[in-house]
């Protein structure tokens, strides 16, 4: 939002017909066109406006535990469960209600949908859902396209049959139970992937089902910008070999692009030097929007063949970060004094490291899967389990 007036930063997190107050970004922004004085700097009076709506993060953990357990109390009241929370809940059939691990997840479940809501600014709240999915561990696959003149059953027979078959089996049997065991009787892993596996594994001697034939490629570009930069450090282009090698094999498969998200957050160190004079000193969201922006209009044509080019323009810009003001991790400020002062773990260099991770922009680009009919289909031969995983999405 642009505008030239102070507005108060609230957040409305929506949950059985309710609102509550949060920390947000504040609407204040100091990227319209008349931000900037004479010299260059922005109108110290806006800065002002800014920093004073943001202040310290320092306070942030406290308000946001204030605010998840109101979210929770509304959660838990709403006979209807319109955001599905209880339901997903009593989805984690193996973690016993009332158990330490049954205050974990619920806590799980809480702050999954306030992050997403913080992300997304979802404007009629949050909704959570189970998702069911074969997890599945192949030890043989029967291409027809690359075995003319054989059917599926003698290239199978020919598989059980030789030295390494067996053993192929006996290896991705293992591996099945073993995950299968994992996300239904351990409780952290279950709880802090929020997946369930409850299905007992089966073996699977022949199912055919679409192959993801043009996988996503990611990127994580923060390295092409200094602290507190806007601006892409070209020079750096090329650094990530893997994302290059995804496009070019797309590329050489025919793939055609289906969306492409630039996804973007910067820490809570406060702006400094040139971030400070264009965005204030807690101008977060406008820094990390601005790095996203950047990425897509001066990176990405860079970044991808002229084949791909044509859907940079329609590219999703997200940059609320997972804390909803453009930031994502810890508080690295503690008030002393009435002051903020930067905390001793974070004047290290291992300390800034840590922060850094939490300044990123990433960009995925996803592509159309095609289409085969079921007789030029693989025939895959694997051991599964049956899984479900929780998801938000804003309602």
């Amino acid at each position: 939002m642009r505008s030239r007036a102070f507005f108060a930063a609230v957040l409305f997190i929506s949950a059985a017909g309710a609102s509550y107050a949060g920390d947000s970004a504040s609407c204040v922004s100091p990227a319209s066109d008349d931000s900037f004085d004479k010299v260059g700097n922005l109108n110290k009076d806006r800065c002002g406006m800014i920093d004073a709506v943001t202040n310290s993060c320092a306070g942030r953990e406290e308000k946001k535990m204030a605010t998840r357990e109101e979210f929770l109390k509304k959660l838990e009241s709403d006979p209807s469960d319109a955001s599905g929370f209880r339901a997903a809940r009593k989805a984690f059939a193996s973690i016993p209600k009332g158990s330490p691990g049954y205050q974990k997840l619920t806590g799980r479940l809480v702050d999954g949908m306030l992050e997403h809501q913080y992300k997304f600014n979802c404007q009629n709240g949050v909704k959570v859902s189970m998702s069911s999915y074969v997890t599945t561990f192949p030890y043989y696959e029967f291409d027809p396209s690359k075995n003319a003149g054989t059917s599926a059953a003698d290239a199978w027979k020919k598989f059980k049959d030789s030295p390494e078959g067996p053993a192929k089996m006996t290896d991705a049997e293992e591996k099945a139970k073993k995950f299968q065991k994992k996300f239904t009787q351990d409780g952290e892993s279950v709880i802090g992937s929020m997946r369930y596996c409850p299905v007992e594994v089966t073996a699977d001697k022949g199912s055919q089902y679409l192959a993801v034939l043009h996988p996503p490629c990611g990127s994580n570009l923060s390295v092409m910008y200094e602290d507190n930069a806007s601006d892409t450090d070209l020079s750096k282009l090329g650094s990530d070999a893997d994302f290059k090698k995804c496009i070019e094999t797309a590329k050489a498969n025919g793939a055609k692009i289906d969306k492409i998200t630039v996804n973007s957050s910067a820490s809570s160190l406060n702006n400094t030097g040139e971030a400070e004079k264009k965005y204030c000193k807690k101008g977060f969201l406008d820094l990390s929007k601005a790095r996203a922006e950047d990425v897509k209009s001066n990176v990405l044509p860079k970044l991808l063949p002229p084949e791909f080019a044509g859907k940079v323009s329609d590219a999703t810009v997200i940059s609320n970060g997972a804390n909803g003001d453009g930031t994502s991790g810890p508080c690295p400020y503690e008030i002393v004094d009435g002051k903020e002062k930067l905390k001793a773990e974070y004047q290290t260099p291992s300390g800034k490291k840590q922060l850094d991770g939490y300044r990123y922009v990433k960009v995925n680009v996803s592509f159309v899967q095609p289409w085969k009919p079921a007789n030029q289909q693989p025939t895959h031969y694997a051991y599964n389990t049956g899984c479900s995983q929780a998801g938000f999405a804003c309602r």
